[in-house]
């Protein structure tokens, strides 16, 4: 199966992995085989763990920045596709260094 919209699946062949097609580029999936061994697929799943953590971690830092420079909650949920309330969550989870100095009286 193969489309030319952004979001389609094209299919596996022997010799080509299936890969899906983003409107920000193309990624290759790494499809599980009867070959993998736990440990590939293990060392597979900590990998994106680690790369989930890294974002987490620069999605934060960004959150922090842009409240820092003056940004509302709704305009940064609008940025990253999240509603005001979810970025209200993230900023109270982690602490807010802009509301933190206005409390402090700075």
């Amino acid at each position: 199966m193969t489309s030319s919209k952004a979001g389609s699946v094209q299919a596996a062949s022997p010799d080509r992995p299936a890969f899906h097609e983003h409107n920000e580029g193309t990624t290759v999936d790494q499809p599980t085989t009867a070959l993998d061994t736990p440990e590939a697929v293990l060392a597979n799943l900590a990998q994106l763990r680690q790369r989930q953590e890294e974002d987490r971690k620069a999605r934060i830092s960004s959150i922090r920045h842009a409240r820092a420079i003056g940004l509302s909650n709704q305009a940064i949920g609008a940025a990253l596709g999240i509603t005001e309330a979810a970025v209200r969550m993230m900023i109270k989870r982690v602490g807010d260094p802009a509301s933190q100095e206005e409390r402090c009286g700075a």
